[in-house]
């Protein structure tokens, strides 16, 4: 269906989308959270959205598109966001890329 180049550049991009469904837990201080009312969800949702994320850039930086496969994504998804609420936006919307991903590997 992709050739190879095609699938690497399409596996980044849906990476690159889920890491920006939420705002990186880094940049959530405490002033930040306070000021902008940040409910106790969406700081989960975050957190635990961008541990999905590093474990599966880490595993494509050391392993590539081979070490890259749909078993280990969802397996990680479980892992990190099961407890996610699905009336979240935000989540709906990585669940989706998350799926597309998934249609990639």
């Amino acid at each position: 269906m992709f050739g190879k180049k095609r699938a690497t550049t399409a596996i980044a991009h849906k990476i690159r989308a889920i890491k920006n469904c939420a705002v990186h837990p880094a940049f959530l201080d405490e002033d930040v959270v306070d000021a902008a009312d940040v409910d106790d969800s969406y700081l989960a949702f975050a957190g635990a959205l961008h541990d999905f994320i590093d474990t599966v850039e880490e595993r494509y930086a050391a392993k590539g598109e081979a070490g890259l496969n749909a078993s280990f994504v969802r397996e990680q998804w479980m892992l990190h966001l099961r407890d996610s609420p699905p009336t979240r936006v935000e989540f709906r919307i990585a669940r989706e890329h998350f799926r597309r991903l998934i249609g990639v590997l």
